[in-house]
């Protein structure tokens, strides 16, 4: 991950479980600081991508551990206020349809038009 993208996303699982691996023995990983910079608002926003990116709901419990984990170490916050996130996150893309029918492929359609 880069620090110029503070809303850039793992690429899978795997990567995720590798760098939380890494992070356990001891490195020190940019990736646990891309967002430590970041508002409120834009790492609420960085937790919704990612829960719909890996679409969390569908994970096994194995996998939306580590997909929580990962969010306690990039933003940051306690189990508590990673949970309340979570869960505010999964309302947020069960109400707005345009999150999960790409809404950033319907941007781009309305850009190019304009253009």
């Amino acid at each position: 991950m880069s620090n110029t993208n503070p809303l850039e996303i793992p690429g899978s699982l795997k990567n995720i479980s590798r760098a939380l691996a890494r992070k356990e023995s001891g490195e020190m990983l940019d990736e646990f600081r891309v967002l430590e910079n970041a508002c409120p608002k834009e790492k609420q926003e960085w937790i919704i991508l990612l829960l719909k990116k890996f679409e969390y709901k569908k994970l096994s419990r194995e996998d939306k551990g580590y997909i929580r984990k990962y969010i306690l170490q990039v933003t940051g916050y306690s189990r508590a206020q990673s949970t309340r996130l979570i869960t505010a996150g999964l309302i947020i893309i069960e109400e707005r349809p345009e999150i999960k029918s790409g809404f950033f492929d319907s941007i781009k359609k309305s850009a190019e038009q304009i253009v």
